[in-house]
């Protein structure tokens, strides 16, 4: 327990219990408790195995190669049977006229029941193209289809590395911090037996109050966005987690070749230009379609009739005829609608290239400051070890130096303090510099070879 001398003022009497009453409450969460350890390349595993998006990335894939199917057909034949009944009624008894039964022609003189059974083949001869380029983009379908799992397979990486970098530094911050406050907490002890001795003013026990009460606050602080992280977590793993119970392993430091990915050859920019090729096709097609269309039809049919009977209508289909013939199908006018659709498809089609140059320059900027990045932090390392050594040095001449004194002890406590946040400092500054190094190697593995 802490032993807080009571000061004149009863306002300092209120700030003091408050202080205490936030360290113990940071203290009792100081609980041992028995820890499980995370190792990146397993968490990377499992969110890779459960992750919901990339199964249906898959599926689209599937859906996308069965339309190709479907495209397919364009190259074949249609086959149709066609029955046609009608019951026509003569109101002109004495017309001499013609009956239409579907495509058939009869005399009709009578009221009468009618019938024809057809068989019907059509097919395109000619479009000059375009069914070839409707196929050709379904093909595109696919691969867009593969270059959205590429994308999202590297864009799980990355977040998945983003949280649990932040979860790593959460976790050196919290650790550091239970060393921190331990040691802040003997230097208010010390600080309250000077005061009680008349060393030390009852500023400077406030001083240290104070102090010791924003590192619990920062160690809550840590704790609660370490919980935070650990439930976004879940949602990737499918695992529990718990913030007194979980310990994130330090990365495996890389020491790989800096290389700058081809930034054309990535999945996104990819996806980019085949949604340009769609649109180009689409307003080819667009103007092949205006052009003559050359199909081929062919029928054989059955028909016949009764005028007084509807069943007898059917027996009497004895009569047969065949029919051949070419077609030549030309649309002259629209209402300027093709003229519509040709503008927009232009449009859009140089919208697709202003998106693709705006993310070609973000993923150039985004890997040129990865890899200016990792190059300082290779730079500073030998900086960073001169700090820490520095440090180190000084708090053990301050300890060598150190007698059983009060105000003695308290300079070497914040020695203490001060060369554990300089090593924090150059722990965090070397978690940043693997993480940057592993975006960028997913980045790299992410190039479509």
């Amino acid at each position: 327990m802490f032993e807080f001398s009571t000061p004149s003022s009863s306002h300092a009497v209120h700030s003091f219990r408050c202080v205490l009453a936030t360290v113990l409450f940071a203290l009792f969460a100081l609980r041992p408790v028995d820890a499980r350890t995370l190792d990146f390349d397993r968490v990377i595993e499992k969110v890779i195995k459960k992750s919901y998006d990339l199964k249906i990335a898959e599926v689209d894939i599937k859906i996308n190669k069965l339309k190709l199917t479907e495209a397919r057909a364009m190259y074949f034949p249609t086959l149709s049977v066609r029955l046609n009944n009608e019951y026509v009624r003569d109101l002109d008894k004495e017309a001499k006229g013609i009956a239409y039964v579907g495509e058939t022609t009869l005399n009709s003189n009578d009221s009468t029941y009618q019938h024809s059974l057809s068989v019907n083949l059509n097919y395109n001869l000619f479009d000059f193209g375009a069914r070839g380029m409707k196929y050709d983009n379904t093909k595109r379908d696919i691969k867009l289809a593969e270059l959205a799992l590429a994308r999202l397979v590297t864009d799980i990486k990355v977040n998945v590395l983003s949280l649990y970098t932040k979860g790593l530094v959460l976790t050196k911050n919290i650790r550091t911090f239970k060393e921190i406050l331990k040691l802040k907490k003997e230097i208010y002890r010390l600080t309250q037996k000077l005061y009680k001795a008349g060393a030390a003013g009852k500023i400077n026990v406030t001083d240290a109050a104070i102090d010791l009460a924003d590192k619990a606050k920062d160690l809550d602080s840590y704790r609660l966005e370490l919980q935070r992280v650990l439930n976004t977590l879940m949602f990737y793993t499918g695992e529990t987690y718990e913030v007194d119970s979980v310990q994130f392993e330090d990365f495996p430091d890389t020491k790989a070749k800096l290389t700058r990915p081809d930034v054309s050859q990535m999945p996104e920019i990819m996806a980019y230009d085949i949604e340009i090729a769609k649109k180009v096709a689409e307003y080819e097609i667009l103007k092949r379609e205006r052009l003559p269309k050359l199909s081929m039809y062919s029928s054989y049919r059955f028909y016949g009739k009764d005028s007084a009977s509807f069943t007898s209508s059917f027996s009497s289909m004895r009569k047969r005829n065949v029919s051949v013939g070419v077609v030549v199908d030309l649309n002259l006018f629209q209402g300027f609608g093709d003229m519509a659709r040709g503008q927009q498809l232009k449009t859009e089609l140089y919208r697709l290239e202003l998106q693709r140059d705006k993310k070609l320059a973000e993923q150039k900027k985004k890997i040129n400051t990865l890899v200016d990045n990792a190059r300082l932090f290779e730079h500073s390392r030998t900086r960073w070890n001169e700090c820490l050594a520095q440090a180190d040095n000084k708090y053990e001449m301050a300890q060598r130096l150190t007698e059983h004194k009060i105000t003695d002890r308290i300079s070497l406590l914040k020695q203490q303090v001060e060369l554990l946040t300089r090593q924090l400092d150059i722990t965090l500054k070397k978690i940043e510099r693997v993480s940057n190094r592993i975006h960028l190697k997913f980045l790299t593995e992410s190039v479509v070879k």
